[in-house]
């Protein structure tokens, strides 16, 4: 249950806040344009509402309400912004789920280099998707994988 509009305490929001806050920037000695983008008003919004769709406790109508913005829309895909590390971390956990070890090929003069810059390990990845009846096995990768 939502709070009465006169539990809620609001801020003291001065009249031109981008005016303050350039201010401020110039006191501190912070540059407003750097080689990582500006610094301005709306990049800091951006920044809380980003924080505000990192809690997992709050409802994503309390996101919107605390984003004060009229439609989960506007909070989710104008503001909302993705965050490498986590996709990071999705792509490891998601590889190690899906990954079918398998033994590697005996060395031949076809396979002693890999055209892939980075070790694999054991997980074989054209035995990935038929592994997991994602496509069917193709003669090309049957053919490929023979000792001839």
């Amino acid at each position: 249950m939502r709070p009465p509009v006169e539990d809620v305490i609001i801020a003291d929001v001065p009249a031109h806040t981008a005016e303050v806050l350039y201010r401020d920037l110039r006191k501190a000695q912070v540059d407003r344009v750097t080689s990582m983008g500006k610094f301005d008003f709306h990049s800091l919004r951006t920044a809380y509402i980003n924080f505000v769709l990192r809690d997992s406790t709050l409802s994503p109508t309390d996101m919107q309400d605390l984003a004060r913005h009229g439609s989960l829309d506007m909070t989710m895909t104008v503001y909302g912004r993705a965050r490498a590390d986590r996709m990071t971390e999705a792509a490891r956990r998601i590889s190690e789920e899906f990954c079918v070890p398998s033994a590697p090929p005996p060395p031949t003069p076809q396979n002693e280099k890999s055209a892939t810059p980075v070790d694999t390990g054991s997980c074989a990845s054209i035995e990935l998707a038929p592994a997991l009846g994602l496509e069917p096995r193709t003669c090309w990768l049957t053919a490929s994988r023979s000792a001839n």
